[in-house]
């Protein structure tokens, strides 16, 4: 497990100071993120490195192995996360840079779990964005450095090149929904009198009209007040 992870390590730094090697049209994208810096001087190709070496932290405690011989890790992200904060915290690391880690651990399955789902569509890619927000695109370049670090059946070079292509597809939806101006169709104080929601309610209809626009289901204020009357 610990070799697994010092070569998703390497795979990560290799693909961070290579893009176009592993991305193609999606490297300019990808380089521009891992020059930002993401808190107390880390770049974002520092950080994506330190979010490797805590990505399986996890595992040895949540190996579960069943009565087939398969072997499990359920939860390992989520747990991950809870410990790359606490011991980021421990070190006194920034608030910056401990959401940096804590995303990209928690998240480092999700794109796995899309491939097959491709192609992508607009309400995925809006969906991946929030969720690793605000580190999407380093969040895919963690994903793919931990498929290409894949011993085994499961590193096939088709399922290699289909994680890879994957990458670049939602990387380029991604980056195509954060550049579209696109101002909500109604405020919040708007959602609540129409819909009658309040408390927690109206948040999660800001959320949903939010998606919709995203995906590109609802385009205008009619269609909006509709939605959200249900």
């Amino acid at each position: 497990m610990f070799d697994h992870t010092l070569q998703v390590l390497d795979a990560a730094a290799d693909i961070g100071d290579h893009p176009e090697h592993y991305l193609a049209d999606a490297a300019p994208a990808v380089r521009t993120v891992l020059a930002a810096d993401v808190g107390a001087g880390f770049t974002g190709r520092i950080a994506l490195r330190l979010a490797a070496l805590f990505h399986d932290i996890e595992k040895p405690a949540t190996r579960v192995a069943g009565a087939d011989g398969r072997v499990s890790f359920m939860g390992h992200d989520r747990r991950g996360a809870d410990t790359a904060e606490a011991v980021l915290t421990r070190w006194k690391a920034s608030h910056a840079l401990i959401r940096f880690c804590r995303v990209l651990v928690a998240e480092h399955l999700r794109l796995g779990f899309l491939v097959r789902e491709r192609p992508f569509d607009r309400r995925t890619a809006y969906r991946y964005a929030e969720a690793t927000a605000p580190h999407a695109l380093e969040s895919i370049v963690l994903s793919l450095a931990d498929r290409l670090a894949t011993r085994g059946v499961r590193a096939r070079q088709e399922y290699l090149r289909a994680h890879a292509e994957a990458a670049v597809e939602l990387i380029g939806l991604v980056t195509a929904l954060a550049a579209e101006p696109r101002e909500p169709l109604l405020r919040g104080d708007e959602i609540a009198a129409l819909a009658g929601a309040t408390g927690p309610r109206i948040g999660e209809l800001v959320a949903m009209l939010a998606e919709e626009q995203a995906a590109g289901t609802v385009t205008t204020r009619a269609e909006a007040e509709a939605l959200v009357r249900g």
